[in-house]
């Protein structure tokens, strides 16, 4: 056995671990019943060896049939009937406390012990057990205080650290009773944030600035468990700042920007939002693009709030070059490139693809260009870059057009 730690849920523990019975104790704080006098009963139990559908195999199982003058004393104590579901709290041949699940059957009320638990707790088969009820927990009264604070923002393992019922249990509970389970993404943005993000269904020029973001400087998961939505933004705080305000706009809720030897980071861990991006476009390293709904939705904007979003994978993948007086943007992807394009073109700014370039990446690197005085110009009105250093390569770029006009 363990020390230190409670074991099965919480559900039991050694009665010489003061940390352990502190916190057996602790969740009956706000439910439990004292018993000021303990009730005191010897039980053998019922043994049967069954099959068990939680486990999937055979298993002992120990059942207590509680004595009609164990029960009677207890509804004299509590002021209260007995009833299926109450958590009662007992003290095991002095030696562990346990919370035990009391059930009703035909012949009377009974609790029941599994055989892992059994021998953790040192009970055999055949052996008579002594008893010490110390506390009651009414169900109904636990589930109307579980729903309450759950509905206010606790999380179930906070509410299992309280309360004397399993994770199982409660999650069960809250499903009984029509409750949605948030996701363990939400109950952080709750922890951290004090709410749970907007989800609004519609493409909006804020959610299409965060995927074209994503699409040049992607930080977060594509395929993975974890959720995370977010951008490297190099040594670009504006960059990073940028990032950070689309994304409270769109969401309501503010990821924080992470700074490390000088490099930039915007992420948040939230399923809600990562398949509300995920519905509009495919995320990946070396394959991304914008989904037909998104197409369609996009349609119907206008030229400056179209500019303005497309400007974060700008942002993030390009920079003026001084040299070929030019505007590139790489990548190993030729179909998401071709799609920056069309949307160049609906601005009214022409652009070039070239590669592929293997000398650049293995994968194969194409370039996307904005080239000429008028296209840079239009670049500059319509997208431009977010970073202060960026904007100031674009000036300098038009500003060597006019010294060769001079």
């Amino acid at each position: 056995m363990q020390t230190g730690k409670c074991h099965g849920s919480r559900m039991f523990a050694r009665t010489i671990d003061k940390d352990t019975t502190k916190k057996i104790f602790n969740r009956f704080a706000t439910v439990g019943i004292n018993i000021i006098k303990p009730i005191e009963f010897k039980k053998k139990p019922h043994f049967q060896h069954r099959y068990s559908n939680h486990i999937k195999m055979a298993s002992d199982i120990l059942t207590f049939f509680i004595p009609l003058n164990v029960l009677q004393k207890c509804e004299s104590a509590t002021d209260r009937n007995i009833n299926s579901g109450d958590r009662w709290l007992l003290k095991v041949n002095d030696d562990y406390l346990l919370i035990a699940k009391i059930s009703r059957h035909s012949t009377g009320f009974s609790f029941i012990l599994g055989e892992i638990v059994s021998e953790k707790l040192g009970i055999k088969k055949c052996s008579t057990i002594k008893f010490q009820l110390l506390k009651v927990a009414k169900y109904e009264d636990t589930k109307k205080k579980i729903i309450k604070e759950y509905v206010a923002g606790t999380d179930v393992k906070t509410l299992e650290t309280n309360y004397p019922l399993g994770y199982a249990s409660i999650c069960k509970m809250l499903r009984a009773e029509s409750i949605q389970l948030r996701s363990i993404s939400d109950q952080e943005a709750i922890r951290f944030h004090g709410r749970l993000p907007v989800i609004r269904n519609d493409l909006s020029s804020n959610k299409l600035a965060l995927i074209f973001a994503i699409f040049g400087d992607n930080a977060g998961s594509v395929n993975g468990k974890r959720f995370i939505i977010g951008i490297h933004a190099g040594k670009d705080l504006d960059f990073a700042q940028a990032f950070n305000k689309k994304f409270k706009d769109e969401y309501d809720i503010e990821p924080p920007i992470r700074q490390s030897n000088g490099y930039f980071r915007v992420t948040m861990n939230n399923k809600s939002i990562f398949h509300d991006l995920k519905q509009y476009a495919v995320f990946g390293s070396y394959s991304w693009k914008l989904l037909d709904n998104a197409w369609k939705i996009m349609e119907n904007m206008d030229k400056i709030e179209l500019g303005r979003a497309v400007s974060f994978f700008w942002e993030a993948e390009g920079c003026p070059i001084p040299k070929s007086k030019t505007i590139e943007a790489t990548s190993v992807n030729l179909v998401g490139l071709k799609q920056i394009q069309k949307i160049m073109y609906k601005l009214g700014i022409k652009t070039t693809i070239t590669g592929p370039n293997f000398i650049a990446s293995s994968k194969g690197l194409y370039t996307i260009r904005v080239s000429g005085r008028k296209n840079i110009e239009l670049f500059k009105e319509l997208v431009n870059f977010l970073s202060f250093r960026k904007q100031e390569g674009v000036k300098r770029l038009l500003d060597s057009y006019k010294r060769i006009q001079s």
